[in-house]
Formats: structure tokens, sequence, C-alpha cells
């Protein structure tokens, strides 16, 4: 076998008694854990928690100490996880509702995207693109339309319009505001420190608060991202393999194995389902 420190600063090394390569990092092998059972979709909150749905709209959560999913009775086609504090959904109708540890409140309006920071704030779009928070007790419309949002906290809550122009929400003013030269996108997402990023379908982009500017991340063409804080984003390019962005050395990292969806967490924890329903996570993901 062989090994050498490859430009992403891990180690790669051949097996040739199974014929494989493998990549070591300082903290781990980076390798999806596989977790019995079948979902479609997977939502990883800031610390740690991992719920699912499968192809019956039934509801998981994952025990990690047991190594079970626990079914919490309701049915939903959306679930959106600040933390396992501040779980939130809405059904084939449009309806919201609100998981309060034991069971399914549900909160009056109807939603068609929900979004959760990692500090519990909520927002959501309805069928007519408003946009709304939650303050509370209610909904609170903001001016403005938008065909998607995500929120990484009350302070980080960006969108796009049907342009795919992207958009931030300024708490002072009440408003959002548009970022100049931002057009064509068809996806954000934003961590829970307020890092964010965009898509176009092929290239990714990073966010540039500085001098407000989306800034390309090359090295993979990407068509999806999962941002759980800015040391921790990752991706799925058009062929569904994985990737992990590496800030020092401004590239993507190609991880093992093929996903349909992902969720990333601040803590480390990124949650996939792949083409075949089957469920993996990869726990403590290093930080980059």
């Amino acid at each position: 076998y062989g090994i050498v420190q490859g430009p992403d600063r891990a180690l790669w090394f051949t097996e040739g008694g199974a014929n494989q390569i493998g990549r070591l990092t300082s903290l781990s092998f980076e390798t999806f854990q596989a977790i019995p059972g079948a979902l479609t979709s997977v939502a990883v909150g800031a610390d740690g928690s991992l719920w699912g749905l499968n192809a019956e709209q039934q509801i998981y959560m994952y025990d990690f100490a047991n190594g079970t999913w626990t079914n919490i009775p309701g049915s939903l086609t959306t679930l959106a996880v600040g933390s396992n504090n501040s779980v939130w959904g809405l059904n084939a109708g449009q309806q919201i509702y609100h998981y309060n540890g034991s069971g399914w409140t549900n909160v009056p309006g109807s939603l068609t995207q929900i979004s959760v920071g990692a500090d519990g704030a909520v927002w959501g779009l309805n069928a007519q693109q408003n946009i709304y928070f939650y303050n509370g007790s209610g909904w609170t419309q903001v001016q403005g339309s938008l065909t998607s949002i995500a929120v990484g906290s009350a302070g980080a809550v960006y969108g796009l319009n049907g342009n795919g122009s992207l958009y931030w929400y300024n708490p002072g003013t009440g408003y959002f505001q548009f970022v100049p030269g931002t057009v064509n996108m068809t996806q954000v997402a934003v961590g829970a420190d307020g890092d964010v990023w965009a898509t176009n379908g092929s290239e990714a982009f990073h966010y540039n608060v500085l001098h407000s500017r989306l800034d390309a991340a090359p090295g993979a063409s990407i068509k999806q991202l999962f941002v759980g804080s800015g040391a921790l984003v990752f991706s799925l390019d058009t062929a569904d393999n994985v990737w992990q962005w590496d800030a020092t050395a401004s590239t993507w990292v190609e991880l093992q194995g093929t996903m349909a969806t992902l969720a990333a967490g601040a803590s480390g924890m990124v949650g996939g389902v792949n083409s075949s329903q089957q469920i993996f996570y990869l726990a403590g993901a290093p930080s980059y």
C-alpha cells in the first residue's frame, strides 16, 4: 500500500488487499455510518438532533443512546429542526405544527415552506409567496415576495425571489434588502453562525458579508448545499456525490458515498438519505 498527504491536508492511502482508497483526517475516517430504517428526508438541529420522514409521511426522531428511531404520531410532508426543542412541520394541507415535547400543536396559518434557526426563530412562505415570521403567538407578515427562505438565526434570514436574486432581512429596518449582482440562484443555505451559501444549480457561491457579494467556490459542480456553520459546509454535486468545503484550501473535498439529500447541524452531525431510502450519518465531521 502507499500513503501521501493531499492538498486538502488529509492523508490518502491505498489498500492493495482490499483494492480500495482511503482518506484519513486528523480527527477520524470520514465515513457515513448506516442507520437501520427507511426515510425519504432528514432534518438535523444545531444541537445534533436527528429527525426524519418516511414515504408514508410518518415522523421519526432518532435516539442515539439506544440506536433506534422513535415514531412521533402524526403526518407531515416537511420538517424543520432548529434543535430538539424547536421542531416544526407542515402537512399535506399546508397546516403548521410545532412539536411540544409529547405531541404536535397546531399553529393557525397556512404555509408551503418553513425554516427554523438554531435559536428557534421560525420563518415561512405561503402559496402566494408572502413572507411571515412567528412572533411567539402568531404570524407577522413582512413586506416582499420570495420563492424560498433559509434561516440560521433571528439575525440571519435570507431568501430568493422568482428571479433567483438573493435578499437578506435587515432587522433594523424590518425589510428584506437585495444583494447586488445576485441572479439565477436556485437555493440559499444559512448556517447557525450566519454563514451564507448559494448555488445556481451547478456552481456554489459563498456570501462575502464584508463586500456584500457572492464569491464563487470552485472545484465541483454543486447542485445543493447544506450548511451547519461556516466550518461545516456540505453539498451534493449533479451526480449526487457528497462534498465538504475546505475553507483553508479553498476547495471542495469529496467524501465517500452518494446521497439523495443531506442535512447538517452546527454540532458536526450530518444526516443523509440515499436513493434507496437508506439512512446514514456522519458524526463529528471535521471543521475546516
